[in-house]
């Protein structure tokens, strides 16, 4: 028997998974062999420490230990969060405030002034032309997304799976 066919068959002989005649063979390659014998006998150590080796078992609270910093990092979790919709709801409600401050004003103090009227013809030609290239940009995206929706509905299908494959991977990253 060469030495290579006896590694191979080591660990099924320790297992006593060898008919007779392989063991008879890996044992006599055993006396023979000196390099095998080493690594036969290394083998029995290794199982020995294994069998003598205390099963290792986790304390009693465990689950609840885990459980407690899974909750734990989610509460951390959900005051790391910006909440966007409330931001451009408060700058919404600034801007139609300031609007209607400087229409106040317009019509109580301002309008005497001439200075301020070229004034309020800036603002509302400026305005007029914000609003107008807006329904502009509107129009054309609704134009788009009517003749082209399939393309759109493939867009948002990637770009949901990316972000998910995203967020699997900060998972995995923070697991680790």
């Amino acid at each position: 028997m060469k030495c290579q066919s006896a590694s191979n068959l080591l660990m099924r002989y320790i297992d006593n998974e060898l008919n007779d005649l392989e063991k008879l063979e890996l044992e006599h390659h055993i006396k023979d062999c000196r390099s095998c014998c080493k690594e036969f006998e290394a083998m029995e150590y290794m199982i020995e420490m294994i069998d003598l080796k205390e099963d290792i078992s986790p304390p009693d609270n465990f689950e609840e230990l885990v459980m407690g910093k899974i909750k734990n990092e989610n509460s951390i979790s959900k005051y790391k969060k910006i909440n966007y919709q409330k931001h451009i709801i408060f700058l919404a409600a600034l801007f139609t405030l300031m609007i209607v401050t400087y229409k106040t004003l317009w019509a109580l103090v301002l309008s005497k002034f001439e200075v301020f009227k070229a004034f309020e013809i800036v603002i509302n030609n400026t305005f007029k032309i914000v609003f107008n290239s807006y329904s502009i940009i509107i129009e054309v995206i609704f134009k788009f997304a009517y003749d082209y929706y399939y393309v759109i509905v493939l867009l948002i299908v990637m770009i949901y799976a990316i972000c998910q494959l995203i967020f699997v991977k900060i998972r995995e990253y923070r697991a680790s």
